[in-house]
């Protein structure tokens, strides 16, 4: 069972973790422009000296974009390895529930 489960973090893990790796850059380089979007519709849309210029805007789309393109390229490898964790994740069902469903040979709790 344990074998399994390995498998299946050895196969699964490593897509997560590239795709926040890289979400959480791309969050980090998008943040400073989102505190000032923010900032300027606190101001009531008003204050534009905190307002982003045309160029500042095609950097946030642009982060945008790239970070659609990850999520995307993530699925697109998920929905690729599905089948073989699937498989795996059902056998560990199965392996999971000999254990959990196997026949009464007493009516004592503790006796199994």
């Amino acid at each position: 069972m344990a074998c399994g489960a390995l498998l299946l973090i050895r196969m699964y893990y490593p897509l997560l973790e590239a795709t926040i790796r890289e979400v959480l850059e791309l969050q980090g380089q998008i943040l400073p422009f989102l505190t000032r979007m923010q900032l300027f519709d606190a101001s009531g849309l008003k204050d534009l000296s905190i307002a982003l210029n045309p160029d500042e805007a095609e950097v946030v789309v642009s982060i945008r974009k790239k970070m659609s393109d990850v999520l995307n390229k993530y699925i697109e490898n998920l929905v690729a390895t599905y089948t073989p964790i699937a498989e795996q994740l059902y056998d560990l069902k199965a392996k999971i529930n000999i254990h959990i469903y196997r026949p009464l040979t007493s009516h004592n709790i503790s006796e199994g």
